[in-house]
């Protein structure tokens, strides 16, 4: 008869097994959540998330119809609308932005592309000259931070495209004003 003698191991080759066991199970993790970062589920959760954000911080409302592309390299942003009041500020088709995000590693954003398809700009400047941009985020109760600083990071913006865009500048008196100018008016 044999009998088969179990080999016990050492206490150092429980560790090193309990450390490559964290390290798949770590690297699994990382996977999945990557991999989700992918789908429209979580693109949905993004977008309502930042809707949600800037709609509470802002003194106007801005829906976003879409999110698609990966998070980490190209976003584009389907159906995007800034509101003020009764004033559209800005509606936008498509945006779309095409970054490197390795570059952060070095302070450098790097932006490779910024494309606006089909939109439209408007500011309202009103009786005392502020125009309705410059009132939509509200003024805090703070005192101005005026010591000077650096910013950390270096922005390379590559190549802007503005596709079908429309700007229009008008005082309150001419608001909704279709008027056509041959020249640059701005008293409209």
């Amino acid at each position: 008869e044999k009998t088969e003698t179990k080999k016990k191991r050492t206490l150092f080759q429980k560790i090193i097994n309990v450390f490559l066991y964290a390290f798949l199970a770590l690297f699994i993790l990382i996977i999945l959540i990557f991999g989700f970062t992918q789908t429209s589920t979580f693109r949905e959760i993004v977008r309502e998330e930042v809707t949600s954000i800037l709609n509470d911080e802002m003194n106007g409302e801005v829906s976003i119809g879409k999110i698609e592309g990966t998070i980490f390299t190209s976003l584009f942003l389907r159906n995007v609308m800034l509101r003020q009041i009764e004033d559209t500020i800005l509606s936008a088709g498509s945006i779309e932005l095409k970054f490197s995000p390795l570059g952060l590693l070095r302070k450098n954003l790097t932006i490779r592309r910024l494309e606006l398809k089909n939109t439209s700009v408007k500011l309202i400047e009103d009786s005392t000259g502020t125009l309705n941009v410059e009132t939509l985020f509200p003024s805090s109760d703070s005192p101005p931070d005026t010591t000077s600083s650096e910013f950390p990071f270096r922005i390379q913006l590559n190549d802007i495209r503005l596709t079908n865009l429309s700007f229009s500048l008008q005082n309150y008196m001419n608001k909704g004003s279709l008027n056509y100018y041959d020249s640059l008016n701005l008293n409209d």
